[in-house]
């Protein structure tokens, strides 16, 4: 059995690997971090599975840009929840910048269960009509 801090420290790498794929687009990046029954609940799209979802996204993306504020991990419950500054330049070309917190739930192997996507929709919504 892993130790709480080495555990926090996977948390930690899957937290970074995850902005870092996002920023980059890297649709199998990101999944690779995912169960292969993982799910995403976006306020935006629904829910979803993972490789659903980012197909979505990513075709809705031309660029993707985060800064991270915080990290809060729970291990005994095998959580992780992201605070990040995301700044989102649609297909079309219009920005939208938001503050967002991700809350994922991981199983035994430390792969995404599930991903909860919580922020504010109200100035992006008329961006994707």
């Amino acid at each position: 059995m892993d130790s709480p801090k080495l555990i926090e420290a996977k948390y930690q790498q899957i937290a970074e690997t995850y902005l870092e794929y996002l920023e980059q687009a890297n649709l199998e990046g990101i999944l690779s971090l995912f169960d292969p029954q993982g799910v995403v609940i976006s306020p935006i799209y629904g829910q979803r599975s993972a490789r659903d979802f980012y197909e979505a996204l990513l075709a809705d993306t031309q660029k993707s840009e985060t800064k991270l504020l915080d990290i809060l991990i729970n291990p005994q419950n095998k959580c992780l929840a992201l605070f990040f500054h995301y700044r989102w330049t649609l297909s079309h070309g219009d920005m939208v910048s938001f503050d967002c917190v991700d809350l994922f739930r991981l199983n035994h192997d430390h792969k995404i269960i599930s991903l909860r996507i919580i922020y504010d929709t109200y100035p992006i919504r008329p961006l994707l009509d």
